[in-house]
């Protein structure tokens, strides 16, 4: 988690640095259609499994679209897919995160170049354990924090601190266990 979050500190000052040394613009230059690349790093926690569990990456898809709300609050929305994330529970098991979906709304604050935002909304997931002779899904809340710099008027570059807070369902999982993953993602959009 320290890792995560020296990485999340660190993109976010490279971030500043690249806001403040352009010139002043407004909430327009975000607004509009996007899509992109981005690339996972997820650390889930299983309710009840006292083994500690690793990190696993994966990469996805993103695509939303921005409103500029006066000279520098942006809202959207966004959906993303990302491909199957394996984190080893034990050298002969591991834990998968299978198509990773997520939909959120976006609220953000426009600094010179740089978008800081907080994102809330609804993921989805199937789950599966080496072995298992069962399917698992899970699903719930997902929140983060992220900041977003425009690298050219439509090119930028972002990192995210994402938590989710998913129910796990199926098989022999007793009701009302949770899956909880904290993430780091980094992407780079294309503004239509």
């Amino acid at each position: 988690m320290q890792k995560i979050l020296k990485t999340f500190g660190l993109a976010t000052a490279c971030s500043l640095t690249l806001a403040t040394a352009s010139l002043a613009q407004d909430a327009l230059q975000w607004q509009g259609f996007y899509g992109g690349l981005q690339a996972n790093s997820i650390s889930p926690e299983i309710d009840g499994l006292f083994i500690p569990l690793g990190s696993g990456q994966s990469v996805g898809v993103f695509g939303g679209y921005n409103h500029a709300v006066g000279d520098h609050f942006v809202i959207g929305g966004e959906l993303n897919y990302n491909s199957d994330t394996s984190i080893e529970i034990t050298p002969a098991m591991d834990l998968t995160l299978e198509g990773l979906l997520t939909i959120r709304a976006r609220a953000g604050y426009a600094i010179g170049n740089a978008l800081f935002y907080g994102s809330l909304g609804y993921a989805q997931t199937d789950v599966s354990i080496t072995g298992a002779p069962f399917a698992l899904e899970a699903d719930g809340a997902i929140f983060g924090l992220g900041v977003e710099a425009m690298l050219t008027s439509n090119i930028s570059a972002r990192i995210e601190y994402i938590r989710s807070d998913m129910d796990l369902s199926g098989g022999p999982i007793p009701p009302g266990t949770n899956v909880n993953a904290d993430s780091v993602t980094m992407g780079i959009a294309y503004h239509f």
